[in-house]
């Protein structure tokens, strides 16, 4: 006998590592069937601890699978966590250290950072080192201390989680920080490194057939041999990650490697061929998944083949644009690179001041980011195109002094290139400029993207070199702004009575310094820390309707070693009336919208709080509201209800209970038959659910809630009550929860009673449809597949629907499954026997007593 249970516990473990398994390949519905499986058995034979840990890896694996499941996955850990409860403390550390770390990884996932490391914290206090556990929580970390540039922690975590791995002998779990390990490596430009370590990792994925991850690895090693030069192998291994991305279908990951093949075809001088992977396999693709950094490669692919073609303007533009889409897509390194090659470009075309000035943002992008090679590339064309400047910058660093200090001016400058072909042309029409910026910034209302809007067009409208957009903080008496620096946005502060933009702003004044150099009111210490030389300044506040200053302008170095004019100046006024309208607008909306949010969020929480309470009452209908409103979404969604009809269904569903709190607690938990005086009593629910519902207040949009989920009870003959209303004088939405409410009254479980027998439920609805129930409504509701229903009658109830058990269902309608349950046994086929068992067995379970 204990050889048996031996055994039946090994093939649970056995199901569970083969969901492990195609967890790893991505292949979660398949995943989740075969932990699922596993759960079965373990649940059988009440191992407890093996229980919480499939919970637990559903849980992540549902996330991954689809990650608007977050209320799922969280409610698995949750249950895993409790089931945790009664165990002694030795025996639960392994397990609920896996639990606190997936929730570190949904946390993480959903943006929530701190709560996420939080978590991983309080897994790892639980563990050995020398567990698996621990070094799955040492890759995790490393990935957030790479989003907060930590590097050399992060790689010492990746670093000790593969020696734990190594020293387990998990080489799928290896193969998972190996390849981590190759992609940082690749992105610090250490790529022999990077090459050992991806090896590593396709060794392994390609063993166990996980393409999904092969594909990806095969097309960062085609990245790291062509930054090697090694041309051949980046194009074998280019080829290969595009034909695992096509098997799999993971369109993005080929179009990546296409790019690797459309560079191999640039540098053979091969423009033909080029263009026609960039235009066939590159761009439509990141077009349609709106990649930015995609389209930044794109970009720079094309920029390349137009410079091979002599089109060195137009070449320009397209890095340009590469290094906007690149901000966007917080590519650090892709930032640095654009501009390397623009820098190149400049110097090719014998402009070398602003290749200077482009390997300067280089310089200092590739510096903060530890791209060290790309450094040094720089340094060297620098030396090339400016000499003086990169004396500059080496007697810094030999000193250990950074280049650049100034992190306003670096910030600055990132936005440097906001319209590349305005710097070629001559002056500009002053009232085309501000038709440019009033459309541009009409109908926007974020706030971060209007002062990038307004620096980028004021910058180009007054042909200036840069342009800061300061905003006047009255609560804390500061100025600030935020400006792109290499990855995303940094928000800069200073007390607003400090430097020139500080002055404007107490005063008033407008400030046009035309040799900054012979003005008291410069300071040339800035010049001489960042190595940037201000000639012309243009310094002038900002105002709202109210005439009162609401921010600065600082604009610099007017193009053509010109000074800022009085047309400038009028230029900027004007400017300045119709933005620090806007601006203002926006600061209002975004508070508006943060105050929405929050109300939005509070009230849901209400709501859902108020349902657990009203089924908390009576343990018998335990989770009925929620079934109800399940069933009503379904039945809604099938008329084609959408929208704010649908939202306002769902909450009036939800709370269509709630004057069950007015009902005596021996009557509403009775068991057994009511009295006519108990009976009448609980009628009464329905009236104060809508006495209670009308008092609270609704947005316009569900301002129906009241009305619908206080009808729940009448009848479409005009038998029902509070108000005996009839037919369509019965909103929709409450024809439709009567039909919920009694079909899951009636297939719930009592603890002295199984569910009413199938056949007499449908019986019963269909024979009610124009008595009780809308007809319509009735016939919409027997067009839902078995399997729908299924799922929502054992909401939370522990059950297994194998894949064969659900394509089963999802063949048969109610109305189907009615006809076919009225079939003597006798007359029904092989498959409608099987159909009827399985369901049986799932709807009322043989119980042992």
């Amino acid at each position: 006998m204990s050889n048996k249970l031996e055994n039946i516990e090994d093939k649970a473990q056995q199901l569970l590592e083969a969901g492990y398994i195609e967890a790893f390949r991505k292949d979660y519905d398949k995943a989740i069937t075969f932990i699922e499986e596993a759960q079965r058995i373990y649940n059988e034979r009440k191992n407890i601890k093996k229980i919480a840990v499939c919970l637990a890896e559903l849980a992540i694996i549902h996330y991954k699978n689809c990650n608007d499941r977050l209320i799922r996955s969280l409610t698995l850990l949750n249950d895993a966590k409790y089931l945790l409860e009664n165990l002694d403390q030795g025996d639960k550390n392994e397990i609920e250290a896996k639990i606190l770390h997936h929730y570190g990884i949904i946390y993480y996932l959903e943006k929530r950072y701190s709560d996420a490391l939080k978590y991983y914290k309080q897994a790892q206090n639980l563990l050995s080192e020398n567990d698996l556990e621990y070094a799955k929580i040492l890759d995790d970390l490393a990935v957030f201390y790479l989003r907060t540039n930590n590097y050399q922690i992060s790689v010492d975590c990746m670093k000790q989680s593969l020696e734990i791995k190594k020293n387990i002998g998990n080489a799928r779990e290896s193969s998972i920080t190996e390849f981590l390990l190759g992609r940082y490596f690749s992105s610090r430009e250490q790529y022999e490194e990077a090459k050992t370590h991806l090896l590593n990792a396709i060794t392994t994925t390609e063993k166990l057939k996980d393409y999904f991850t092969s594909s990806r690895i095969w097309g960062e090693l085609a990245k790291v041999h062509f930054e090697l030069g090694d041309s051949k192998n980046a194009e074998e291994y280019a080829i290969k990650s595009v034909e695992l991305a096509q098997k799999m279908d993971l369109p993005l990951v080929s179009a990546f490697a296409h790019c690797i093949l459309a560079n191999i075809h640039i540098k053979n001088k091969d423009s033909k061929n080029a263009v026609k992977v960039l235009e066939t396999e590159v761009e439509p693709v990141f077009a349609n998944f709106s990649s930015h950094r995609g389209q930044g490669f794109a970009k720079q692919i094309r920029s390349l083949i137009l410079e091979q073609q002599g089109q060195i303007n137009e070449a320009i533009d397209c890095l340009g644009e590469a290094i906007e889409l690149f901000i966007e897509a917080h590519s650090s390194a892709e930032v640095a690179k654009s501009y390397y090659n623009l820098g190149l470009l400049y110097k090719n075309s014998s402009d070398f001041p602003k290749a200077s000035g482009s390997l300067k943002e280089a310089l200092v992008i590739s510096q903060t980011n530890n791209l060290f090679i790309l450094s040094k590339k720089i340094e060297d064309l620098l030396f090339d195109v400016d000499e003086q400047e990169w004396s500059h910058v080496i007697d810094k660093t030999a000193k250990k002094e950074t280049p650049f200090e100034d992190i306003k001016l670096i910030m600055d400058s990132v936005a440097m290139f906001g319209d590349m072909s305005s710097r070629t042309g001559g002056n500009k029409d002053p009232f085309l400029a501000l038709l440019r910026i009033g459309r541009s910034i009409a109908a926007e209302t974020d706030l971060d993207k209007l002062l990038t809007i307004i620096a980028k067009e004021t910058q180009s409208a007054l042909s200036a070199d840069r342009c800061t957009v300061f905003l006047y903080d009255k609560e804390t008496n500061e100025l600030w702004s935020k400006i792109a620096l290499g990855m995303g946005s940094q928000e800069i502060r200073f007390p607003a009575n400090m430097g020139l933009a500080g002055h404007v702003a107490m005063t008033g004044e407008t400030i046009n310094i035309r040799d900054a150099y012979n003005d008291d009111r410069f300071n040339k210490e800035i010049d001489k820390k960042t190595g940037y030389k201000t000639s012309t300044i243009l310094c002038m506040p900002m105002r709202n309707l109210n005439h009162e200053i609401t921010g600065v302008f600082q604009v610099l170095n007017k193009f053509g070693n010109d000074y800022f004019s009085a047309e400038d100046e009028d230029l900027l006024i004007a400017i300045g009336s119709s933005t620090g309208i806007a601006l203002e607008n926006a600061r209002l909306f975004k508070k508006q919208k943060i105050m929405y949010e929050e109300q939005k969020r509070s009230y849901v929480s209400f709501i859902n709080t108020l349902a657990a309470s009203i089924d908390a009452r009576d343990k018998i209908t335990a989770g009925h509201s929620k079934r109800v409103t399940l069933y009503s979404i379904a039945i809604a969604e099938n008329m084609g209800i959408a929208g704010e009809d649908l939202e306002s269904l769902e909450h009036a569903a939800l709370l269509h209970d709630i004057g069950k709190i007015g009902i005596r607690d021996s009557v509403l938990c009775k068991q057994g038959k009511l009295t006519e005086e108990e009976y009448s009593h609980i009628q009464q629910h329905a009236s104060i659910t809508y006495e209670i519902l009308n008092n609270m207040f609704f947005e316009e949009k569900l301002k129906d809630v009241p009305e619908i989920a206080a009808s729940h009870h009448e009848k479409v003959d005009g038998s029902g009550y509070f108000r005996k209303l009839k037919g369509e004088e019965i909103y929709l939405g409450g024809r439709i929860l009567a039909v919920s409410d009694v079909f899951d009254a009636i297939t719930s479980k009592r603890h002295y009673r199984d569910r009413m027998p199938f056949v007499n439920v449908l019986n019963i609805l269909k024979k009610d449809a124009g008595v009780h129930f809308d007809v319509n409504v009735i016939d919409n509701f027997f067009n839902l597949s078995i399997f729908k229903i299924l799922s929502i009658l054992l909401f939370k109830e522990d059950y297994t629907l194998t894949e064969s058990m659900q394509e089963l269902f999802k063949k048969y309608t109610l109305n189907d499954f009615h006809t076919v349950l009225l079939k003597e046994e006798a007359k029904r086929n092989k498959e409608e026997k099987q159909v009827v068992e399985i369901f049986e067995n799932l709807y009322n379970p043989q119980r042992m007593d």
